[in-house]
């Protein structure tokens, strides 16, 4: 029993009542004495009876909440069970978490190595651009140079065969006039020839007049 439960029975009862409770042995006064001894005495067994019933009744509750003290104490068990279940769980997630972190973080640093790559060869496709662009701005400037010359040309052979025409028909007008210049010139020497055979169109290919476009290529006149 504890010091204050001590307490609490001592203030219910008397100094003398507990005295004669603490000390069992027989008092050495007389009769009178035994009589008020064997009174006391069944008060201290009543007293007894009183302080076991307090003292099981105290039991009682210290059992109940013992009991509830062990219950509470299951309970807090099955508890960190389930709960070291569900921090064994999260751990288990966790690592897979992490497993997948790292497999993505490669899988990151491999699609990195290949924008890398990309952007390495978009920089060269670029540079290569710039590069045809240039080429491509210089050929336009020589072909712009080379059109201007051949529009050039074509001017300058435009006029080149205006004057050919007209020298072409300028020679065919002095070949013409020769023609008719001879003609008249041997009526007057050889009257009695006949020169109705006569043709500005024809030549003599092996002694005999023909047309000129029926002369051979390699030949175009006979002396």
């Amino acid at each position: 029993m504890g010091r204050s439960k001590w307490r609490e029975l001592k203030g219910k009862f008397n100094t003398k009542e507990i005295e004669i409770f603490d000390v069992d042995r027989p008092s050495r006064k007389g009769k009178k004495q035994k009589t008020n001894a064997s009174v006391e005495a069944g008060k201290r067994e009543s007293d007894k009876r009183v302080v076991r019933s307090i003292c099981q009744g105290d039991l009682g509750q210290e059992k109940k909440k013992l009991a509830e003290t062990i219950k509470a104490f299951e309970i807090s068990i099955r508890s960190n069970k389930s709960y070291s279940a569900k921090v064994e769980e999260l751990l288990s997630k966790v690592k897979v978490m992490e497993r997948e972190k790292e497999e993505n973080e490669k899988e990151c640093t491999k699609l990195r190595e290949k924008i890398e790559e990309k952007e390495k060869t978009m920089l060269d496709l670029q540079e290569e651009i710039q590069r045809l662009t240039e080429q491509n701005k210089a050929c336009q400037e020589v072909i712009a140079a080379d059109v201007e010359r051949v529009t050039e040309l074509d001017s300058k052979n435009k006029s080149l065969n205006e004057e050919l025409q007209t020298t072409e028909l300028h020679v065919i007008s002095e070949h013409r006039k020769g023609f008719a210049k001879a003609f008249r010139q041997t009526r007057v020497i050889a009257p009695e020839v006949n020169l109705q055979e006569l043709n500005v169109n024809k030549d003599v290919f092996d002694g005999k007049l023909v047309n000129k476009d029926d002369l051979p290529e390699d030949v175009s006149s006979e002396d």
